[in-house]
């Protein structure tokens, strides 16, 4: 919870607080893993989606770009997507469950594509 409010008051312009610069050193001395092998899918009209991983926990956000690689939009989706597959007009994302009563539990959401 500390890390997030750091990071939303970095986001503001607001200077770093006492601490900071030591979190910030260690993340740059133990870089993460944030894009699986599944992170990148193309669909029907040659959108590349990508699966970041700067939402919270219990969402994930994709940004999808154009075939000239120019940004689109950052799209929302439930639970932590692990992977994206598409036909036609369907996206079907593998998902981790979050809620609490199904969480670790893996499932297949299934979306619409907008045109």
């Amino acid at each position: 919870m500390e890390r997030r409010r750091l990071g939303e008051a970095a986001a503001r312009g607001e200077p770093p607080a006492p601490g900071m610069r030591r979190m910030m050193d260690e993340a740059l001395e133990a870089p993460r893993r944030y894009f699986g092998p599944g992170a990148f899918g193309l669909d029907a009209a040659g959108r590349l989606w990508v699966i970041s991983e700067r939402s919270g926990a219990d969402s994930t956000e994709v940004d999808v770009f154009d075939a000239g690689s120019a940004f689109l939009k950052t799209v929302v989706l439930r639970d932590r997507v692990q992977v994206l597959a598409f036909r036609g007009s369907q996206v079907a994302a593998l998902v981790m469950r979050t809620a609490p009563e199904f969480e670790g539990i893996l499932g297949i959401d299934l979306y619409l594509l907008e045109e």
